[in-house]
């Protein structure tokens, strides 16, 4: 860990952990921004987010978050799945993971897209058509 963090970096531990709590929606660059960096840094957080500091100043929170995740996950039983409530554990689960990656620099989304070949495509939109 760094010697000693910046108030801006202080900022920027508080302010993310505050936010989830509150179950706000995290917005990097508007965080940094209420943390008093400069305009240009907060167009690319990442820099900030990855630093050494703040990395190890939200792991404990990252670890609460986890630790809720596991817990909901070791929650689901058959019983539940068929219950109201599974869509709402399931919903708790993916909006953790998904917090979990935001706060340790994964993607949040899958953006990785397989190729389409465009005979296939048209061969298929024949075959619906003919349904």
């Amino acid at each position: 860990m760094e010697k000693e963090l910046t108030p801006n970096k202080e900022s920027v531990i508080k302010l993310t952990s505050e936010n989830l709590r509150k179950g706000k929606r995290i917005i990097k660059g508007k965080i940094l921004e209420k943390s008093g960096y400069a305009k240009s840094t907060t167009k690319r957080p990442k820099a900030i987010y990855e630093s050494d500091g703040v990395k190890e100043g939200l792991k404990p929170f990252v670890d609460e978050l986890v630790k809720e995740r596991d817990k909901a996950i070791k929650s689901i039983t058959n019983e539940k799945r068929n219950s109201a409530g599974y869509k709402d554990l399931i919903s708790s689960i993916d909006t953790l993971t998904k917090n979990i990656e935001l706060l340790t620099g994964n993607p949040t989304d899958r953006t990785e897209q397989t190729p389409i070949d465009l005979d296939d495509l048209k061969n298929y939109i024949k075959w619906r058509k003919q349904k």
